[in-house]
């Protein structure tokens, strides 16, 4: 009994194998380079499966479980992942261009680079994912999950609280740079060493605030670049609101402070 890989509006016959499997069987389609396009995939169980670079525009992979598969530069324009399992996918540098990721899981997936242009992640999974210089620009976080970034960003500015007005103010005025530790705009470190006054380097040295490269954070706002304001940028939107966050905590523990001293 061989396997058809269907289009999924016209049912036309995209890939057919020998194969029993379903996963093989997609396995092989992308390994000979056949061209996916529009497949229907629907709750397809592709669990560590190789789809390197495989080309699945606009294919229907609703609900299906793609824990752990490799999707490295895979282009998944337009795709419908509704629902779908990506728990520990590799999505490096995949296109993911207004793709619809409504609910999906993606616990601790690597989207670094990946381009998620006005894709759709609403409700979606997003804790422990790597999201280190993809593109979010027009894309959809509301009820995302990214609680991971969330926590490691006010933990570590809560280090310095009489400087995060600074940091909120650089935020809405667009005048971050997530490449860089220094310069006019700069990324998180470097913006909190702007706020204390000190070059960058002796920010460092002093370790004012934990200083960690590869940290959630510190990866979060390698999406924001200079001239990215709460008006453009959802991730400057979102940030505002976490440190936003951060200062109402401030506000709150000096004021509890203020009372238990009897002032």
């Amino acid at each position: 009994m061989s396997i058809e890989i269907l289009n999924r509006w016209t049912n036309a016959v995209l890939y057919r194998s020998d194969l029993t499997d379903v996963s093989a069987a997609v396995q092989k389609a992308v390994k000979d380079g056949a061209n996916l396009t529009r497949a229907n995939l629907y709750g397809a169980n592709l669990t560590r499966a190789n789809l390197t670079r495989a080309n699945l525009t606009r294919a229907n992979l609703t609900r299906a479980n793609l824990t752990r598969a490799n999707l490295y530069g895979a282009n998944l324009y337009g795709a419908n992942l509704d629902g779908a399992n990506l728990y520990g996918a590799n999505l490096y540098g995949a296109n993911l261009y207004g793709a619809n990721l409504d609910g999906a899981n993606l616990y601790g997936a690597n989207l670094t680079r990946a381009n998620l242009y006005g894709a759709n992640l609403y409700g979606a999974n997003l804790y422990g994912a790597n999201l280190d210089g993809a593109n979010l620009y027009g894309a959809n976080l509301d009820g995302a999950n990214l609680d991971h970034i969330r926590q490691d960003l006010i933990l570590a500015i809560l280090q310095l609280p009489d400087e995060i007005p600074f940091l909120r103010q650089a935020i809405v005025d667009g005048k971050i740079d997530g490449s860089t530790y220094s310069g006019e705009c700069a990324c998180l470190a470097g913006t909190m060493a702007h706020a204390c006054h000190l070059p960058w380097d002796e920010f460092e040295s002093l370790k004012k605030m934990p200083i960690n490269a590869s940290s959630p954070r510190e990866l979060w706002f390698t999406n924001l670049k200079p001239g990215d304001t709460p008006e453009t940028s959802e991730v400057a939107k979102i940030t505002l609101q976490w440190v936003d966050e951060a200062l109402l905590l401030v506000s709150t523990i000096r004021g509890t402070a203020l009372q238990l001293a009897g002032v």
